[in-house]
């Protein structure tokens, strides 16, 4: 089918981002975009094929904008791959609704996702990594990124809050420091990200 004049996929990609953003990744689908884009939803069918290849689209942008991110302090091998995690964790704190996309889309979302892990990939080889240690380092970088991602911002936008009360239960000094507000909590959040990051590349031998 021939695609209309006057829409580009990355316009339809950006719209989709802003609807779940705003409403959550289950109010995207093709009759909400095409109403959003002022089209008809089956034109939404000419970018893509089912909403499933729309999910992992938005995917491989979010991926795009953790490569344009990456910003490390030095050119080591750990500097390098925690500047990555930080960059992927910076990208999905501006889109929180956005991370159930990344553990539920099961094709293949692209060349930026696949240029992602290998620029981790060739790191861990610079670290010395070899045979079966890369994808089983891969694997334990990936999941802690974004299972923290998952697990920080799942409740968006509700996560600080949440957090905040659950730590001024324990009654602990340390804790109650931490959670004196929603802001502080994000910045504790923020520094334990790094902090558990920087361990679990030391503790790979990165």
């Amino acid at each position: 089918m021939a695609r209309p004049q006057g829409h580009t996929a990355e316009e339809f990609v950006d719209a989709a981002i802003a609807i779940v953003d705003a409403e959550g990744l289950e109010a995207l689908t093709f009759r909400r975009l095409g109403a959003e884009m002022g089209v008809s939803y089956t034109t939404v069918y000419t970018y893509f094929e089912n909403r499933e290849q729309l999910v992992a689209a938005l995917v491989n942008k979010m991926t795009q904008d953790i490569i344009r991110e990456v910003n490390p302090t030095g050119d080591s091998p750990h500097e390098v791959i925690l500047a990555i995690g930080i960059a992927a964790r910076r990208a999905l704190a501006m889109h929180p609704l956005l991370v159930p996309a990344f553990a539920s889309v099961s094709t293949d979302v692209g060349e930026a996702d696949n240029g992602a892990t290998m620029v981790v990939v060739n790191q861990l080889e610079r670290a010395g990594l070899a045979g079966p240690e890369i994808p089983r380092a891969y694997r334990a970088i990936e999941s802690y990124v974004f299972g923290a991602a998952i697990f920080d911002f799942g409740a968006a936008p509700r996560h600080l809050s949440i957090r905040r009360r659950r730590y001024r239960r324990t009654g602990h000094p340390e804790f109650m420091e931490v959670s004196r507000s929603d802001r502080v909590v994000e910045l504790h959040n923020e520094e334990s990200f790094t902090f558990g990051l920087d361990r679990l590349l030391a503790a790979l031998g990165i």
